[in-house]
Parts: C-alpha cells; sequence; structure tokens
C-alpha cells in the first residue's frame, strides 16, 4: 500500500535525506560501457595477455609470480620457456580455460566471474595428470567468490579476484618504470571492473539504512512525482497545440523532452537563423513555474547573445544557468493559464519572424 503523507511529512521525510552523505557515483569503466564486465571468454583472453610475459605490456613475469606465490611455490621461472594455452581441450573434448606450462610447471586456471563452479573438474584433472609428466601441476579456481557448497574440485585451488588482485597491486610499483601505457590503463581498468562485479552494493549504508526505514513513504513520495510528471507532460502537450510556428518567418523543428532525474519537462523548438547561429528555444515546466530558456547548438552564448540584442530581442542570463539565455517574463506560475504561455512563446516567436 502507498502511503499517503502531507506536505509537513513529505518536508520531515527531505530533512532527514538531507543530513544523509550522498552515495557517490561510480566512475564506469571501459568494459562497463562496452557491455562485457561479465563475461568469462573475455577475462579469460585479458588474463591470458598479461600472464604472458613476452607480451608487450611491460609487466614481465608479475601475474605468474604473484600467483605462484599465492600457491607458495619456490621455485624461479625462466620466461623463456613458458607457453599459455585458451580453451585447452581434453580428450572428452571438455576445455580449460588458461593452461600455463613451463618446463618445470603445469598450472591451469578455470575463470569463474558469475556462473557457479560446475565444470567437470575430475575430467580437467585426468587431462592434467596426463600431460604434467614429472612437472609440478597447480590446479586454480580464479573466482569472484569462492564456492560456498562443499564439492569435490578434484584439486582446483579456489582464489579470489580480490585477493589475486591485492597481491599484484601489491607488487605493482617495482613493475611501473618498465610498464607500458596503455596497457597499464587497461590493466587498472578490467581490476576495477572484476573488483565491483564483486562488490554486493555500492550503496552507502546510510543510505541503505535510511531507504530501508522509510520504504513506503518514499513510494508514496515517488508515486508523487510520478503524478507530477505525468501533469507537466501533459500541460506541455497541450501547450504545443496552441503554439503556432508559422509565426517564425524560418523553418522550425518542434520536439519535447524531459531528464528523469529532475522534475521539468520541455517543449522545444529549433530554429536555424545563419550557417553559425542555431537557436534552440526551451520552453521549461517545472514546479517553479514555466521558463523559456535558449541557447546556440551550433556555438556559445556570446554569438547568440549579440545577434539577439542586434534585432532587438531583449534576453537575459539566468545566474544558475550561465550558459542560456532567458526570454519572457519569468512570472508564470506552474498553473498559469496555457492561453498565457502560448502569448508569451507567440511573442518571441513574432520579434524573430521581423528578422527573418
Amino acid at each position: 500500500m502507498i502511503s499517503t503523507l502531507s506536505p509537513a511529512q513529505f518536508e520531515q521525510l527531505l530533512n532527514h535525506f538531507r543530513l544523509l552523505p550522498r552515495t557517490r557515483p561510480t566512475e564506469r569503466t571501459f568494459m562497463q560501457i562496452a557491455g562485457y564486465p561479465h563475461l568469462e571468454n573475455v577475462a579469460s583472453n585479458i588474463l591470458e595477455f598479461y600472464f604472458n610475459p613476452r607480451n608487450p605490456h611491460g609487466l614481465q613475469t608479475l601475474f605468474l609470480d604473484t600467483l605462484l606465490d599465492l600457491l607458495q611455490h619456490q621455485g624461479e621461472i625462466n620466461p623463456q620457456f613458458i607457453e599459455l594455452h585458451r580453451e585447452e581441450t581434453t580428450t572428452a573434448h571438455k576445455r580449460i580455460d588458461l593452461l600455463i606450462e613451463t618446463d618445470t610447471l603445469v598450472i591451469a586456471i578455470e575463470n569463474k566471474v558469475f556462473h557457479t563452479a560446475v565444470n567437470p573438474f575430475d575430467e580437467y584433472r585426468r587431462h592434467l595428470d596426463e600431460l604434467r609428466q614429472e612437472r609440478v601441476l597447480f590446479c586454480v579456481l580464479l573466482c569472484l567468490q569462492p564456492p560456498t557448497a562443499v564439492r569435490d574440485l578434484h584439486g582446483f585451488q579456489p582464489i579470489s579476484y580480490r585477493h589475486f588482485f591485492a597481491h599484484i597491486l601489491a607488487h605493482l610499483g617495482t613493475h611501473v618504470l618498465a610498464a607500458k601505457e596503455p596497457y597499464l590503463t587497461y590493466l587498472r581498468d578490467f581490476i576495477r571492473t572484476l573488483l565491483e562485479l564483486g562488490q554486493e552494493t555500492t550503496m552507502n549504508a546510510h543510505m541503505l539504512s535510511f531507504f530501508r526505514q522509510h520504504r513506503t513513504d518514499i513510494e508514496g513520495l515517488l508515486n508523487e512525482v510520478q503524478l507530477l510528471r505525468e501533469d507537466m507532460k501533459q500541460k506541455t502537450k497541450d501547450l504545443a497545440g496552441l503554439i503556432d510556428t508559422n509565426l517564425v518567418g524560418l523553418p522550425v523543428e518542434t520536439s519535447s523532452g524531459k531528464d528523469d532525474a529532475q522534475l521539468f519537462h520541455l517543449l522545444s523548438y529549433l530554429v536555424v537563423l545563419t550557417d553559425r547561429l542555431s537557436l534552440q528555444i526551451n520552453v521549461n515546466l517545472s514546479p517553479m513555474g514555466w521558463r523559456i530558456n535558449m541557447f546556440n547548438q551550433k556555438g556559445g552564448r556570446a554569438a547568440l547573445e549579440a545577434w539577439l540584442i542586434n534585432t532587438g530581442i531583449p534576453v537575459t542570463v539566468r545566474p544558475t544557468q550561465p550558459y542560456r539565455l532567458a526570454y519572457g517574463s519569468d512570472t508564470l506560475a506552474y498553473n498559469a493559464n496555457l492561453v498565457d504561455v502560448a502569448t508569451e512563446v507567440h511573442d518571441l516567436f513574432t520579434k524573430l519572424n521581423t528578422t527573418a
């Protein structure tokens, strides 16, 4: 059931909200922008690149040394004898994500980002035991979260990405001078992407507690906000029916829009004045009332302001939006008669017509 609050109760709720520390928006990684943050195949390809010391990242054996430290292996590694294989295929046509071979070691890495570890580990182990010969074998399950269910992993040792990356970062300083850009940037992006996937939530605890305690009231507030949005949309739609764009002696493109993060709705008109001036007129409706804002789509404010002043169209600059110019009285209330709003828009259109 949606809560019904009085304006005073809404104000009390908002005052409580204002005192809370804000949840900081996270910087999106390139992998997140590209839409591939959770694909294991992508992560495995990146791991193969950084595990191979002959690739041009300049980090040498940092990844391999770090993994062997976590596996408590004491021996030295000769980079000349390192071979890597993606999708190592067993005799039963099962695939191991990454296989690393040296003259003394065989390291199998099964990579798990989101999927449950239900792989045929027994088949993997049979294949690896045949492949190893006299070499030391390590089997690793690299995952966001170690499996909680008790099951036989047939010697695959779970290591979390968080633990692995913490050790990578701890030893990165000794490799920075030799490391190459942009591969350090790519590595940072990869680490941030997977660590954020492993987080339970990015919401700060105070804000989450507030939402939990006031859920019903907040849902009531959001319902009122939605009703306001629908009303603003309808008002701007009705206003559009009253506006005669033929009053402008130039072609006019009409559109409407909104910002889901803010409380306003726009009725927009685009008028191309010259090759350098493209005037966008936004008739803005918010709880503060009706406002007419203008800006130049093809450049800065100064050129448009000079053109308007030269043609006798009075404008002002809004202190809160210095890149926009304002036209009209700024006194039309939210519930103003739409004919009055249309009259003010028509007044601007008529002035533009005399300059066309």
